[in-house]
């Protein structure tokens, strides 16, 4: 369809999106803040630069054989972040209208929130990056087999998001360290399977490691965003669910892209064991696990202790 090949799965996107959209015009009440705000046009050119010029080489870097202009690129990115923090953080003080209010961040909930999505999220797009490539490259898994062996995850989610709700109202919030901990013991039990079953394993054989997988993931993923806006003001609530979709997005690029990059690197010198790949790639995703549980420990403590006042 025009020459896209592959890329044709995402329209898929597309009358989804619009069907939901119009399902929801009549849900939906139109909302207005009390007074004008300016577009902060600066913080988002300075964002957008930074970002880009921080992603564009991360995802073509390796294809391109590690060019000087990569490198290049992810120096100016760190001077356009840094200048856009700074940016944001002169707009606060002058009393203006900030892409980012930096005040979001004295919060620590917000912070390890922040962390933690980078980490849960970087992990995801990792595992689902590097195991299609081990499951239809490494174990010649046809690519039916290799979406069966994914189903797991997605059976998993969906059972570890409707049970999160239930055990947020019970536990609280000290459940999402428990669902980033079961990632962890996912992790170790599909190097477990890889292991065991060697050259020749079934797809069923990945059912229990990734339908544990997928449960760690829904008990975190479905109330991170609540937990972690909780205790932001009505008035910035905007704004900090834009830093942390931003945050999301990054972390899918920053997970593909290092330890994807990982991935490769070990596949050449280890003479193209994609066992041997996978492994790596899975002790890094492991550490993701483990980071994210780190991160949404110190988030449900942070939930304890009184709000700061404004």
């Amino acid at each position: 369809m025009f020459g896209l090949g592959w890329r044709t799965v995402f329209l898929i996107n597309l009358p989804i999106g619009l069907i939901a959209m119009a399902l929801s015009l009549p849900f939906v009440r139109e909302s207005m803040v009390e007074g004008s705000k300016k577009l902060d046009l600066a913080g988002l050119l300075l964002s957008a630069a930074g970002f880009t010029a921080m992603t564009f080489p991360l995802v073509m870097g390796r294809e391109a054989g590690w060019p000087l202009w990569v490198f290049f690129c992810l120096a100016a990115s760190l001077l356009f972040l840094f200048g856009f923090v700074r940016y944001e953080g002169r707009l606060m003080k002058r009393s203006g209208f900030p892409l980012m209010p930096t005040t979001l961040f004295a919060e620590k909930s917000f912070r390890f929130g922040v962390l933690s999505i980078l980490a849960y999220q970087g992990g995801n797009a990792a595992l689902f990056l590097t195991l299609s490539l081990f499951l239809q490259e490494g174990l010649s898994f046809s690519p039916m087999t290799s979406a069966l062996s994914f189903l797991s995850i997605g059976v998993g989610f969906f059972l570890g998001s409707m049970l999160a709700p239930r055990g947020v109202k019970k536990w609280g919030f000290r459940l999402l360290p428990a669902g980033a901990a079961v990632m962890a013991l996912s992790c170790g039990y599909l190097f477990y399977t890889i292991h065991h079953f060697g050259e020749n394993p079934q797809w069923t054989h990945f059912i229990p490691s990734l339908s544990l997988a997928g449960i760690g993931q829904g008990i975190v993923g479905a109330p991170l965003f609540t937990a972690i806006l909780s205790r932001v003001g009505p008035n910035q609530i905007g704004a900090a669910s834009g830093i942390l979709s931003t945050m999301m997005q990054m972390a899918n690029v920053l997970g593909v892209a290092v330890i994807g990059t990982l991935y490769f690197a070990v596949l050449e010198s280890s003479g193209g064991s994609y066992h041997t790949a996978m492994y790596a790639a899975l002790a890094c995703i492991l550490g993701a696990a483990l980071l994210t549980f780190i991160q949404l420990l110190l988030l449900s403590k942070a939930k304890k202790e009184p709000a700061p006042s404004n």
